[in-house]
């Protein structure tokens, strides 16, 4: 009995495009992506991990992926980006903070507390 493959999902980079398919392997995947997001057959694609990125380019690697992984088309010329690449808020590190505004916790602004936390950490390290 031949084998059927495992359902996937596939995206397109900027996330408005989303088809399911069955796909037996990596270059299976790759067919039915670039048939189901209007690629032509000839056109260069990678499949990324639509979580984080991580490009996916064997099969083994796709074999080992769970069932209903998201999986992003990319095209010559397009880059993943995380899904929340839209926003201010969530796509700044934790490192970073707007010391525009202060505000005051028992006397002592946040301000000061968060350096005197990044230079506790540094210390330890």
């Amino acid at each position: 009995m031949a084998t059927v493959g495992k359902p996937c999902k596939v995206w397109s980079a900027t996330r408005t495009v989303r088809k399911s398919t069955i796909a037996r392997d990596l270059q299976d995947l790759m067919k039915r992506g670039k048939t189901k997001l209007s690629f032509s057959d000839t056109e260069e694609v990678k499949i990324v991990l639509e979580d984080d990125g991580t490009e996916v380019d064997e099969d083994d690697y796709f074999q080992l992926l769970p069932s209903n992984t998201i999986f992003i088309l990319l095209g010559k010329n397009e880059h993943w980006k995380p899904a929340n690449a839209g926003s201010n808020v969530n796509n700044q590190s934790l490192d970073e903070v707007d010391f525009k505004h202060s505000t005051e916790v028992d006397g002592n602004s946040v301000d000061s507390r968060l350096v005197d936390v990044t230079t506790d950490r540094k210390s330890v390290v």
